[in-house]
């Protein structure tokens, strides 16, 4: 535990980092999820797509979910902004296929 505060001042500053190397993971994987070529596919296949991407992400990821639930639990400034990292992604992605379709 110890040489691990060699790189980081604190632990907020260790979830962070993992959240920017989460939140850029998920960067690599968004665009296949959300193709705006299939906006007009059924709707189910479109969340079958997507929920089926996103747990198997999760399902590689375990700690993208624990980060999140953390940051999410938290009333701080950087759980915020980690929340934000983690969650507005995706939110963004929704909102852009959902007006490509309608």
């Amino acid at each position: 535990v110890g040489s691990l505060y060699q790189f980081f001042p604190n632990k907020d500053a260790i979830l962070h980092a993992l959240a920017q190397r989460l939140a850029t993971g998920f960067a690599e994987v968004k665009d296949d999820l959300f193709d705006l070529r299939h906006a007009h596919d059924p709707l189910e296949v479109i969340i079958g797509r997507v929920v089926d991407g996103i747990s198997h992400w999760c399902d590689v990821h375990p700690a993208y979910l624990r980060l999140y639930e953390h940051a999410s639990g938290q009333a701080t400034p950087s759980a915020a902004r980690d929340r934000a990292l983690l969650h507005e992604p995706v939110v963004t992605l929704v909102d852009r296929m959902l007006a490509a379709r309608y």
